[in-house]
């Protein structure tokens, strides 16, 4: 991963912290896009950044419009003249509670966080895409978007949306190198994790170490795959 540029959303903690840690220490360099400046500050206090690449852009994922997009994109080919991967780890949970109690408000926002942002992300960020290598799109998935399950509502929904999207796109580039890659990182002692299951021992669970190391294997140059949606249990690393 020495030298290649890879665009992380949501790498202030969690898995995709986990992710820039470790791209950063095989000199990966990297373009994040963040919420919170305070928290993205606090990401170059914690990791030496120095001798790689690296690209802060601060934005809130539910309000990402066109102008946004192509603001960063615009940032990004100042310094960088192709990326090698994307991975669109940013989301939201959301209120666990029937359909029918869910805020409307609530509910577009975990779609335009989930579903939205992560659209115009891919429209934006693909024509950078290197077409020498086998560019990686990665769009983290959820064990809850493969069979609906009451309570998770706007997340659920959100994320078949998003394996919908991730099957579209594969289909639109069969005759490309790039690979799209649905992502199920499985239970991982998360912020959200601990959310959505409050009285989990999170030492039974994998770490966002673990799970990020699955996630740098599928950036490799030589990781190939034939299915789309990938979960760890079809990984051997």
């Amino acid at each position: 991963m020495k030298n290649k540029n890879i665009v992380i959303t949501g790498t202030t903690d969690g898995i995709g912290y986990a992710l820039a840690s470790q791209l950063i220490k095989q000199k990966t360099n990297l373009i994040c896009i963040n919420r919170s400046s305070e928290k993205a500050d606090k990401f170059h206090e914690d990791l030496d950044t120095s001798n790689v690449k690296f690209l802060d852009l601060i934005t809130d994922l539910a309000l990402l419009d066109e102008a946004k997009c192509i603001e960063m994109v615009n940032e990004i080919v100042k310094d960088f003249n192709e990326i090698h991967g994307i991975v669109l780890n940013a989301s939201i949970l959301g209120s666990m509670k029937p359909i029918k109690d869910i805020d409307e408000g609530e509910w577009r926002k975990v779609f335009e966080i989930n579903i939205h942002a992560n659209f115009l992300l891919i429209k934006y960020l693909m024509p950078l895409l290197s077409s020498k290598s086998k560019a990686k799109i990665i769009l983290l998935s959820s064990g809850v978007a493969d069979i609906g399950r009451a309570y998770w509502g706007a997340y659920s929904a959100s994320k078949f949306a998003l394996k919908g999207l991730a099957e579209i796109l594969a289909d639109e580039c069969t005759q490309s190198n790039m690979q799209i890659i649905s992502f199920n990182p499985g239970a991982t002692n998360t912020k959200m994790r601990t959310q959505a299951y409050p009285s989990e021992d999170p030492t039974s669970i994998a770490s966002p170490d673990e799970t990020a190391s699955y996630l740098v294997h599928i950036l490799s140059e030589d990781f190939e795959s034939p299915k789309i949606h990938l979960s760890k249990s079809d990984l051997k690393i």
